[in-house]
């Protein structure tokens, strides 16, 4: 589903935005350029030209004006590899906004929210691509490394392995598919023993995450 612009603005811009420095001094510099010339503070022509003013400054604040959706995937990838995955995740939803059948776009904010720890949304996004690329390996692998950090471990085996019947080359896909049936052959009426949804330090050393990680920006 698309994502409404305000939701997905950098914090400062969605939350009073006209109030604090950067607007005062932006109505400072109007006010010189002669903007409010020839009307007087409290009056409609003075609301009117203040509203027009706030058209103006929410667009300059607006980190997504004017760029096309593979462009706003492009500065999306930029802020994955800074290790800025909340400010990607931004861009991805409002590439989405602007293309909602492109499966690339939920792909990659999956890998985003995963970075987050946000599994439920990746495996949601990471559906929704293979619903709209059913052949798309990238995206089942990645429904797969979800699936496994939510300690749900048969979907990940079956994300797993169509993503190796898709790319039955692919090492990494085999790597992760025999992680995940070894904790899928250990969970026994619960969560493997010592596995602990909670120790996130732990996950992030995980192999089958860091591999995520390198490979997150190769080309789809």
């Amino acid at each position: 589903s698309s994502v409404k612009l305000l939701e997905i603005w950098p914090k400062e811009v969605a939350e009073n935005q006209f109030e604090g420095e950067k607007w005062n001094e932006f109505i400072e510099v109007l006010t010189t350029k002669g903007y409010f010339k020839g009307c007087e503070e409290g009056s409609e022509e003075y609301a009117a030209r203040t509203e027009r003013a706030k058209t103006k400054f929410a667009a300059r604040s607006n980190p997504y004006e004017g760029l096309t959706p593979e462009q706003l995937k492009g500065k999306g990838n930029d802020m994955m590899t800074k290790g800025q995955h909340k400010t990607a995740v931004g861009y991805y939803s409002k590439a989405i906004e602007m293309e909602p059948d492109n499966a690339v776009f939920y792909c990659n904010r999956a890998a985003a929210y995963t970075h987050l720890n946000q599994f439920k949304e990746a495996v949601r996004d990471c559906e929704k691509a293979t619903q709209l690329r059913p052949d798309y390996s990238k995206a089942y692998s990645r429904l797969g490394l979800a699936h496994f950090y939510l300690n749900d471990f048969v979907p990940a085996v079956v994300a797993f392995k169509e993503a190796c019947e898709l790319e039955p080359e692919n090492e990494t896909y085999k790597k992760d598919l025999a992680a995940a049936e070894s904790k899928k052959a250990s969970a026994v009426g619960g969560p493997p023993a010592g596995f602990d949804m909670g120790a996130i330090s732990s996950m992030m050393s995980n192999p089958q995450f860091q591999q995520m990680a390198q490979n997150v920006m190769q080309n789809p």
